[in-house]
C-alpha cells in the first residue's frame, strides 16, 4: 500500500506554479495549490487530488493576531 504524499505549491495558478501542479498530478500525491485567484485558474486541470485555495494578498495576519491552539491538532487539517 502506497500512502499518498502532500504538495503546498504557492502562486499555483500560472506559470511556474501551474507547471508544478501539473508535475505532480499523479495518483501518489495529494495538491493543495493556492494564490490570490487561484480557483479561476483556467489553466489547471479537475482533479479528485487538487484543492484550490484563493488567498488574500492584501490583509497581513500577524501571529499575535491568530487564534491559539488548544490542543495539538488544529480543526483546519485537510484529510484525503
Amino acid at each position: 500500500m502506497t500512502i499518498a504524499k502532500t504538495v503546498i505549491i504557492t502562486g499555483g495558478s500560472q506559470g511556474v506554479g501551474a507547471g508544478l501542479v501539473k508535475a505532480f498530478l499523479d495518483p501518489d500525491y495529494n495538491i493543495v495549490a493556492t494564490s490570490g485567484n487561484v480557483t479561476r485558474s483556467t489553466d489547471l486541470p479537475s482533479s479528485s487530488k487538487l484543492a484550490l485555495i484563493d488567498g488574500d494578498m492584501g490583509t497581513p495576519v500577524l501571529p499575535q493576531a491568530l487564534p491559539k491552539q488548544q490542543s495539538g491538532h488544529s480543526d483546519r487539517s485537510m484529510r484525503w
